[in-house]
């Protein structure tokens, strides 16, 4: 994921969309996709408290086409 250059708070958005879509539980999403990117988050400078909020966007987007 360094590869792509994306911005750590888009991609806690869109991992959690990801999980979110693939897997349907947003609790699921939002536990994964924090364990996932917790390591990133804590080495980057990013708030981890935008980062929790990026998360839980991106893990209740999709749910009315997934439900």
């Amino acid at each position: 994921m360094v590869e792509f250059n994306i911005p750590i708070l888009v991609l806690c958005f869109l991992t959690a969309q990801i999980i979110r879509c693939a897997q349907g539980s947003t609790t699921v999403a939002l536990m994964t996709t924090a364990a996932i990117l917790s390591s990133t988050v804590v080495a980057s400078t990013v708030s981890p408290i935008l980062c929790a909020i990026a998360i839980c966007a991106g893990g209740i987007g999709l749910s009315l086409p997934n439900e």
